[in-house]
């Protein structure tokens, strides 16, 4: 068999592999009207998800913000003493004029005065003799708030304290000091009118000429003198009494404070921090930094490679993506098929070893018999992603010390509908099995081959001809070869493996590819001619967005949020494979 002199199987001329020609920035594959792209132009306006995401995807650092702050601050306050406050109010009214029957109306600026009064030390002095106040004036007055209401005549006394009864001794004090010193100052103004009309009534003598006059001083006197006796105006309207509850602390009212206050900070915080992510978070962001066609969109899945009895099979809502996925490869090579597909990625954890093992599964969902070469000789993962045991692969057959025989596993992998091409090849079979369910799945199998003893130089063995020669040999025998390689980002051993493989399938995780490393990733492509890039795969969709996509992200057409099966009766479900 003749062996290329050139790495490339192919001249290095973009446009001649696999109908493909240069797009610009990258080389990418031909449109064609088949192709089926994942549609991310729904997604390009604002959605609740856009909005919510900031949030959700910092939803821990929001709950660990809100239960601290609400938590602390009703610990806090349940701490504090427990204080009483009690409140009475006191209608004033100025001393008029009752000589002429004249009521005097209070303004506002007169109410502000009363009250500033009340705050002298004088006053806290006599409020304190009135009501046996232990403590000194200082603390008398820093327990009482006297406040006017504007627009009326009413002052408003309040008096805070530990124990209920001394809170409401302390307003009625000073209720009571304000009408009495204001009842005193009426006393006196009316005193000293009185003493000016009986003053008066005795410089006037009496004889009959004068008998008018002193008639007036005397009936002045009179009204004086039951005005004396009977004061009106200032008096208490309501006298406060004691609290039965106190009036602070009150640590639910501060915890809901708290929990809405520390909620706005937690969410503008979020908030914050997303306008500095870097990372690219939906599927038609990773397309267009990459500058290339979404071929699949990968639903979140806890467990992307399951094995049951031994047996591979694709994860939770991975059959319709992954079907997609080999729909799109076709169709972007309907001339000519490739017989080798590179699945690559920018940094570790990516995705792109579960990509190639997922893949491999699939094709042989087709018929296709198709062998994985694990080429990430430094970080080995096909192995655990099947089940099998470490041990020689493809290092051991490079230097003689294995044949490739010896070397390749064959795994068991549930194969959805391969059945159904069975059938169509053998008439004599039949349609439904023996309990009268028709068999839509079965267990075809998977070659590997692992990476085998880590060599000292990885670079350098995957750049050898030996390389080149086991490659050749496995495309001979099998109708695909999938190579899963390194990181390129983080080594220079997948550049090789780029340039021999028919095709190249990016896969970016979304949450975790950042604009950065796309950035790098293309800068470093660009450098690369004749790169056959049929696509980028989006990894990892939130449960959050996967609601905003259609089929191509492995939901809708009857396929539940996390199914794989068409919506049928329980009882036939029940009879039904976990991997079909």
């Amino acid at each position: 068999m003749t062996r290329p002199e050139n790495f490339n199987r192919r001249p290095a001329t973009p446009g001649q592999r696999c109908g493909c020609r240069k797009t610009g920035r990258l080389y990418g594959p031909l449109e064609t009207s088949a192709f089926q792209p994942v549609d991310t132009n729904v997604a390009n306006n604002p959605r609740f998800s856009d909005y919510l995401r900031p949030v959700w995807q910092r939803k821990w650092l929001v709950v660990a913000v809100i239960v601290l702050a609400t938590v602390g601050t009703y610990a806090r306050a349940a701490r504090q003493p427990k204080v009483y406050s009690a409140g009475t109010l006191v209608f004033y009214q100025p001393a008029g004029d009752p000589l002429n029957s004249g009521v005097a109306f209070a303004t506002d600026r007169t109410l502000q005065d009363v009250a500033g009064l009340l705050y002298a030390e004088t006053q806290a002095q006599a409020v304190a003799k009135r009501i046996h106040y232990a403590g000194s004036p200082a603390a008398l007055l820093a327990a009482v708030t006297i406040s006017d209401k504007t627009g009326q005549d009413f002052i408003a006394i309040s008096a805070s304290s530990r124990k209920p009864m001394q809170a409401a001794m302390i307003a009625n004090g000073y209720a009571q000091q304000l009408v009495a010193i204001t009842n005193a100052d009426e006393q006196t103004v009316i005193g000293q009118e009185l003493t000016g009309v009986k003053q008066q009534l005795a410089r006037i003598p009496n004889v009959v000429a004068n008998q008018s006059a002193r008639a007036t001083l005397l009936g002045q006197m009179s009204r004086l003198q039951l005005a004396l006796a009977v004061p009106t105006g200032t008096k208490q309207v309501s006298p406060a009494v004691a609290p039965s509850s106190p009036s602070s602390p009150k640590p639910s009212r501060d915890a809901i404070f708290a929990f809405v206050l520390s909620l706005i900070l937690a969410i503008s915080v979020a908030f914050g921090l997303e306008r500095f992510d870097r990372r690219l978070k939906r599927p038609e962001d990773l397309e267009r930094a990459y500058a290339l066609p979404v071929l699949a969109v990968l639903p979140h899945s806890a467990d992307p490679s399951p094995r049951k009895d031994g047996v591979s099979g694709l994860g939770p809502g991975f059959h319709e993506a992954f079907g997609l996925l080999r729909t799109n490869i076709q169709l972007l090579t309907l001339d000519e098929p490739p017989r080798s597909i590179v699945a690559v990625s920018a940094i570790p954890g990516e995705g792109k070893s579960t990509l190639a093992r997922n893949l491999a599964i699939t094709m042989s969902e087709a018929g296709k018999r198709v062998v994985i070469i694990e080429a990430d000789l430094r970080r080995p993962m096909q192995s655990g992603l099947f089940g099998l045991s470490a041990g020689p692969g493809l290092t051991d057959v490079l230097t003689g010390m294995a044949e490739l025989d010896d070397v390749m596993h064959e795994v068991a992998v549930r194969a959805r509908g391969i059945d159904a091409l069975v059938r169509m090849n053998a008439a004599n079979l039949p349609d439904t099995p023996a309990d009268g369910y028709p068999v839509d799945s079965a267990v075809s199998t998977v070659s590997v081959v692992l990476a085998g003893t880590r060599p000292a130089n990885p670079a350098t063995v995957l750049e050898s001809h030996r390389l080149r020669e086991v490659l050749d040999d496995l495309r001979d025998s099998y109708d695909l070869l999938i190579l899963d390689s390194a990181p390129l980002l983080s080594v220079t051993d997948s550049v090789p493996l780029v340039r021999y493989a028919d095709a190249a399938i990016v896969v970016g995780r979304l949450g975790l590819t950042t604009r950065d490393s796309v950035r790098r990733m293309t800068a470093f492509l660009e450098r690369m001619p004749g790169t056959n890039l049929l696509g980028v795969v989006a990894n990892d969709l939130s449960d959050l967005d996967s609601g905003e996509y259609g089929y191509g992200y492995g939901y809708g057409y009857g396929y539940g949020g996390r199914g794989d099966e068409p919506r049928a009766p329980k009882v036939r479900r029940r009879k039904r494979a976990s991997y079909s």
